[in-house]
């Protein structure tokens, strides 16, 4: 008999979702806006020339821009007063969830990378007016 028509279900050959508390804070679970943002994805044990390349060459450059400063760590519309800013941006995104994800091989492909890298600028300039120093310096940046 089965081990299945037996009742007995085996784990053996199916995949168990396991929760981590790596991405946990150390105190009283609390996360920070990066990880409420961006949750950890599926990771590959492996890359590609292309995102070496993104990794070391294209992330490396605009992480070293003057202008980058304000793309490195996700936007915290509390402190910077922009209450509207989740409702207009729907996908948020910056160069540091990139970065942190391209070290922890979280893309399959180099496409998905530069997909996030190009959604940073995007999203600069869907929530911003072009008038606007931020938008400069995306525009700068890209």
């Amino acid at each position: 008999m089965s081990e299945e028509a037996s009742g007995n279900n085996s784990a053996a050959g199916k995949r168990v979702k396991r929760s981590s508390s790596k991405y946990e804070a150390a105190e009283g679970n609390t996360l920070s806006i990066e990880q409420r943002l961006h949750p950890v994805s599926k990771t590959y044990n492996f890359t590609t020339n292309r995102l070496q390349f993104i990794q070391h060459k294209i992330m490396k450059v605009l992480w070293k821009n003057r202008f980058c400063w304000p793309f490195q760590k996700a936007v915290d519309a509390v402190e910077l007063n922009i209450p509207d800013y989740y409702s207009v941006v729907k996908n948020p995104m910056d160069l540091g969830t990139v970065k942190r994800k391209l070290e922890n091989f979280e893309y399959q492909m180099g496409d998905e990378a530069l997909t996030d890298i190009r959604l940073v600028f995007d999203n600069c300039f869907l929530y911003n007016k072009p008038q606007d120093d931020i938008y400069s310096m995306a525009k700068d940046l890209e």
